[in-house]
């Protein structure tokens, strides 16, 4: 698939962030220690080193960290990379047709989570058996771009609200997650709220996964 992402400064790459304020905390910290820096490079410098000293062409055009760091988010509603997988509930379904034998000789779903997604419902529902799905990058954007990660706490995001609302844990800021789009032959897209972005990593990784039923509309 070579799935890539449109930054919001119009650059082509595989990793961009999702949140901005758990970006922006994670890389005026542990951004790169440089001076110097051009507009448009892809990597993120740290908030010391945003300064007319320092690195004067980005504080002339940027004026500000967060406008900076918001420049290299995802763009949404969708950068044009990935106008070819917007269906979460697609890739899940063909995901969770790949098997494979084991040692013993039994068939087996490649992708247990997908397998697992696809299959669950409630039956006499709408949620039931094919409506569950891991989502594909795009989707996962907007659902990540807003979580507030204020746990237990008044007005959550209405994310935190439906899982709430239901019993179901919170988005953990420090898990990573899996989404249905593939990068490759061995890479696939994943999530990390700790930093605030999407990147790719080896598909035989074991991460989490948060399925989803319903979506209004994005795109």
């Amino acid at each position: 698939n070579s799935t890539q992402i449109f930054r919001n400064d119009g650059s082509v790459t595989t990793w961009a962030g999702c949140h901005l304020d758990k970006f922006i905390e994670y890389y005026s910290v542990n951004g790169e220690d440089v001076t110097g820096r051009e507009v448009g490079v892809g990597d993120v410098i740290r908030e010391s080193r945003f300064n007319m000293t320092d690195n004067p062409l980005l504080f002339a055009y940027y004026g500000t960290y967060r406008n900076y760091v918001a420049d290299k988010m995802g763009r949404y509603p969708y950068g044009k990379g990935i106008m070819n997988d917007q269906s979460g509930k697609e890739n899940t379904r063909i995901l969770a047709e790949v098997t494979y034998i084991d040692h013993e000789g039994v068939i087996r779903p490649a992708y247990p989570a997908a397998s697992r997604a696809n299959d669950y419902g409630i039956e006499g529902t709408p949620f039931g058996p094919g409506e569950w799905w891991l989502s594909s990058t795009p989707e996962w954007m907007p659902l990540m771009r807003g979580i507030t990660y204020r746990f237990n706490q008044y007005p959550l995001d209405p994310i935190s609200r439906g899982l709430r609302d239901v019993g179901a844990p919170y988005i953990d800021p420090n898990v990573y997650y899996w989404m249905s789009s593939e990068y490759s032959d061995y890479y696939a897209w994943y999530y990390l709220g700790a930093y605030g972005f999407m990147n790719v990593h080896y598909k035989l990784l074991t991460f989490s996964v948060r399925p989803v039923s319903r979506f209004s509309k994005f795109f």
